[in-house]
């Protein structure tokens, strides 16, 4: 049991290798956006898991004080008797050096974690914390310093992504590659101005009105319509997958559009007439819209080749799809 408790004692009193420990760095980008929000979220989280988030604020931020030293005094007095004594008042001697040595390891420590904010700032923003002398003072201005600055950046992404809606004839991958854009960069400046569902129904919303997108577009539209009726917000990650399945379905996406370049490139490098003639994609099953003549396999022709039993076929095989990357892999290229 003693074991036990030595244990969880030691756990509870480490501290970090400050030659190791480090910060986030803050960065600035040409259009004046910043990751001070990354930066904050990484920092709380890290300092608080080492138990340090006490020297920058919250109910923990109690800085040692060190009391008035009021040393012991020898006075004469009368006791129960009426007799003349010495009487010893004692003073806080010991309660001052107890105070004097957790100031001075809290300083110590503190110096440390300043130092750590100051090689994340960038240089051209070092005279924010030119006069801060404690990391308590240098997280306030950096939050003084960044956040309104980082509200207005965040309005203005929030106007583009309301309103930038993807035009009929516009290619609908490049539009939703744009809002995924906008949305990161907002979130990076202020991730309240805008939530995950309110994101998701703006892109049902301002997606293709093209007839051909119809069932895609009546389908998501279902999608959130029964996701206000059972209060479970419709995830703007459901929504992506289900734009970019389409996207693989229709030969919009990123992916097929490299590979059509990668083959028509393949087939004038190697001066071959026998060049692949056609893409096999076998999908897997992804939730989205039906709609007439939608085969499990979508054979999609990218270069026209004469018809040759001699032909090389290329199959290309996507692996489960998810918001962010589409994996394949090529077989059958002799």
């Amino acid at each position: 049991m003693s074991t036990s408790n030595n244990s969880n004692n030691s756990r509870s009193n480490r501290e970090p290798d400050w030659k190791r420990f480090t910060l986030t760095s803050i960065k600035e980008n040409a259009d004046r956006s910043n990751n001070f929000l990354e930066f904050k979220h990484k920092a709380s989280i890290k300092l608080k898991a080492w138990k340090l988030w006490k020297y920058i604020g919250g109910d923990e931020y109690k800085p040692p004080v060190i009391p008035e030293l009021v040393p012991s005094q020898r006075i004469q007095g009368r006791d129960n008797s009426g007799n003349i004594v010495d009487v010893t008042l004692q003073g806080n001697n010991a309660e001052v050096a107890i105070a004097e040595r957790l100031h001075a390891e809290w300083l110590e420590n503190d110096r440390l974690l300043l130092s750590l904010i100051n090689e994340a700032v960038p240089y051209q923003k070092s005279y924010v914390l030119q006069k801060c002398h404690t990391s308590h003072d240098a997280w306030n201005a950096l939050c003084r310093e960044y956040e309104p600055n980082n509200s207005l950046i965040a309005m203005n992404f929030n106007q583009q992504i309301s309103t930038f809606s993807c035009q009929p004839g516009a290619d609908p991958a490049e539009w939703l590659q744009v809002m995924l854009e906008l949305y990161g960069k907002l979130c990076a400046a202020d991730s309240t101005l805008m939530s995950d569902s309110e994101f998701a129904k703006i892109l049902i919303t301002h997606m293709s009105k093209d007839e051909k997108w119809r069932y895609t577009r009546d389908y998501l539209r279902t999608q959130l319509q029964l996701a206000q009726q059972t209060g479970v917000p419709l995830t703007s990650s459901t929504v992506v997958s289900v734009l970019r399945s389409e996207h693989i379905d229709r030969g919009l996406a990123p992916e097929i559009k490299a590979m059509h370049t990668l083959i028509q490139s393949a087939s004038i490098s190697s001066g071959d007439n026998l060049a692949v003639p056609s893409i096999q994609l076998a999908q897997t099953n992804v939730a989205g819209p039906s709609r007439p003549n939608r085969s499990a396999q979508l054979h999609t022709t990218l270069v026209n080749a004469p018809l040759d039993r001699s032909a090389r076929i290329l199959t290309v095989r996507f692996l489960p799809v998810t918001p962010k990357k589409i994996a394949f892999h090529m077989e059958g290229v002799k």
